[in-house]
């Protein structure tokens, strides 16, 4: 594992979440987070896979696609309670220190959900779909930020 990064999502919730990321120019992702406080979006588990291009000695680029699994508790007896965000990354690293970084960029999402509260926690949508009669009733695609801190292992 060559990353620990701890990204603020870009939803109004906030929920805090810690991603592990390898190494080289592609790279696998895998995370996971609790919010306490929170009812709709309490739990979290993403994976996904990136593409790491440097530009500069301190500076890199990174294209990620992830899936995120939010959930109100952990028994998965109940997979109506359950949110999808997938989303596609374009993030700014930049090397603060030997270990120490940050990175920010734009993302697409693309939400799936049966719970009408997922659905309004989310910002502003492009396009929006509610059908009780779908797979996923509530559909949403927003463009959104995300910002955060590493370390690398």
């Amino acid at each position: 594992l060559k990353d620990l990064r701890s990204p603020a999502l870009a939803a109004r919730s906030m929920v805090m979440s810690m991603a592990f990321k390898s190494g080289c120019k592609t790279f696998g992702i895998i995370g996971g987070g609790y919010h306490p406080s929170e009812t709709v979006f309490r739990y979290n588990g993403a994976a996904g896979l990136g593409f790491h291009q440097m530009m500069t000695e301190n500076m890199s680029l990174n294209l990620e696609a992830v899936s995120t699994i939010y959930m109100t508790d952990l028994h998965f007896n109940d997979l109506d309670q359950t949110t999808w965000i997938h989303s596609l990354k374009l993030l700014l690293d930049y090397r603060i220190a030997k270990k120490f970084g940050i990175f920010a960029g734009p993302t697409m999402n693309l939400l799936q959900s049966h719970q009408s509260a997922a659905f309004e926690k989310t910002p502003s949508a492009l396009w929006e779909k509610q059908d009780q009669a779908d797979s996923h009733p509530f559909q949403k695609i927003w463009i959104g930020v995300q910002a955060g801190i590493y370390y690398k292992l």
